[in-house]
C-alpha cells in the first residue's frame, strides 16, 4: 500500500528584489506517495524549482505547510533539518556539482562520509553503488575524466547512496542526449521500485514524460492540471 511522504497545503513563497516583492507560489497543494515519480512541468519562473527546494529544506516557505515523511520540514531547527535531510531525502541537480578533487567513488560517498559513517563503509557501499550503475571501472576518476554521462550517473550514485526515500531531481537529463536520457530516467525508475522511493523530475524534456507515474503542471505559481 501506498503510503503518503510529502504533504504541502497552501504553500505560498516570494522572493524580494529591489524594492519589488515577486510572489512565485501562489498557494500550493501537492501531495506525493511512495513507490511515485512525478513530473513537474511548467515554464521557466513557475515556481517548479521553488517548490521542490522547499520540499527538501532548502528553502522555506512564507506560508503554508510542508510536511515530508510525517515532519513538518519548514519548523524543524537547522541542524535537524540537515541530519533529516541527509538521511531522507537524495537530490540530483542539472548541474552535476561533484568535487573537482575528488573521485567518482569518493564523490559517491560524500552523503555517507557527512552522517559520520566510516570510510569502510561509505566507500562499500558507494562501490556497490556505483558498479550497479556500470561505472565499476571508473571509479578512481576525477569528473574531469569522465563523460557527461559518467557524470551524471556518479552525481545519481551520490543521491541514491543513503537509500534515501526521496528523490528530488532538477532538470537531469537536460545535458543528454536521448539515449542517455533514457537510460538516466531507467536508473531512476529501478530505484524507484526497488527502493519503493518518492521522485519528484522538474523537466522541460517531453521524451521522459513515459517513465512518470504523474505529471504536474505548474504555471505562475499554481497547479493548474495533473495528468496519470
Amino acid at each position: 500500500m501506498k503510503q503518503i511522504t510529502i504533504a504541502c497545503k497552501n504553500i505560498k513563497k516570494s522572493f524580494k528584489s529591489g524594492s519589488q516583492l515577486f510572489q512565485i507560489l501562489h498557494g500550493i497543494d501537492f501531495t506525493a506517495y511512495s513507490n511515485e515519480m512525478i513530473m513537474l512541468m511548467g515554464p521557466s519562473g513557475s515556481g517548479k524549482t521553488t517548490l521542490i527546494s522547499i520540499i527538501g529544506g532548502i528553502l522555506n516557505a512564507d506560508s503554508g505547510e510542508c510536511a515530508v515523511m510525517g515532519k513538518e520540514i519548514n519548523a524543524l531547527p537547522d541542524q535537524e533539518k540537515t541530519a533529516f535531510r541527509g538521511k531522507n531525502i537524495g537530490f540530483l541537480f542539472q548541474h552535476f556539482t561533484l568535487v573537482p578533487t575528488l573521485n567518482a567513488l569518493e564523490n559517491a560517498a560524500i552523503p555517507l562520509l557527512c552522517q559520520g559513517i566510516t570510510r569502510e563503509v561509505s566507500f562499500k557501499k558507494s562501490h556497490e553503488v556505483l558498479t550497479s550503475m556500470g561505472l565499476d571501472l571508473d571509479m578512481d576518476k576525477n569528473p574531469n575524466q569522465l563523460s557527461g554521462g559518467q557524470q551524471q550517473r556518479v552525481a545519481m550514485a551520490r543521491a541514491c547512496v543513503t537509500e534515501p526515500a526521496i528523490i528530488l531531481c532538477d532538470e537531469p537529463t537536460s545535458f543528454l542526449d536521448f539515449e542517455r536520457g533514457q537510460k538516466i530516467m531507467a536508473i531512476l525508475k529501478e530505484l524507484q521500485t526497488k527502493n519503493n522511493c518518492t521522485i519528484i523530475v522538474v523537466t522541460h524534456d517531453a521524451r521522459i514524460l513515459p517513465f512518470a507515474d504523474r505529471i504536474i503542471n505548474i504555471e505562475d505559481g499554481v497547479i493548474k492540471e495533473t495528468t496519470t
